[in-house]
């Protein structure tokens, strides 16, 4: 049975220098490599990865932003991964925190569809524990609360590591989606955002 063809679907914001290294590394391993442009990031990942039946479609404007790295695999076996970023590291190229496998499922997302969910997954893979202990509304005084402007309330928390308690900012609108009350216990993550605790 022949085996299906590696795909590596590539996404840098800024080109690094080590990035010639990186695509040998590839060309050695006998990976294809598919450069993802900020221009093509509303594109299916299914066309970026050459799936039959997806092809190109127009771009609307403006186009999201993506600040960081994304290395998106096809075809991959563990081992295959493995040997991957091993020669990665062996070569001094910084680990891509954010990495996904195409599937089925993702295939007909846009790549900044995908972006978003692998960001999230990351979040709440790295946040740590906390468990909020008041919400602070703000005070718009005389003048009233500006029309249009979201509500944003400081939330102090007490991280759940023995740290010192911290004090961060939420729209008021997000708490209450979110069912973020205080004496609930939430994710907080490297960048200060507050996460629920999915049940």
């Amino acid at each position: 049975m022949q085996t299906l063809k590696e795909t590596v679907l590539l996404y840098y914001p800024k080109k690094p220098k080590y990035l010639p290294r990186l695509k040998g590394i590839l060309v050695q391993l006998g990976i294809r490599i598919r450069t993802v442009d900020p221009s093509n990031v509303t594109q299916k990942v299914g066309y970026l990865a050459n799936l039959p039946g997806y092809t190109e479609e127009s771009v609307t404007e403006p186009l999201p932003s993506i600040p960081e790295p994304v290395l998106v695999m096809r075809n991959f076996t563990g081992f295959r991964m493995e040997q991957l970023f091993t020669s990665m590291r062996r070569a001094g190229i910084p680990s891509i925190d954010l990495k996904a496998i195409v599937t089925d499922t993702n295939a007909d997302w846009s790549f900044y569809e995908l972006y978003t969910e692998i960001e999230k997954e990351h979040e709440q893979m790295h946040a740590k524990k906390a468990v909020v202990i008041r919400i602070e509304e703000p005070d718009f005084g005389c003048e009233g609360r500006p029309e249009n402007q979201p509500v944003v309330n400081r939330v102090c928390v007490h991280m759940d590591d023995g740290t010192e308690d911290i004090w961060l900012e939420a729209e008021d609108d997000y708490l209450i989606r979110e069912n973020i009350d205080e004496g609930c216990e939430v994710l907080i993550t490297e960048k200060g955002r507050i996460l629920p605790i999915l049940q």
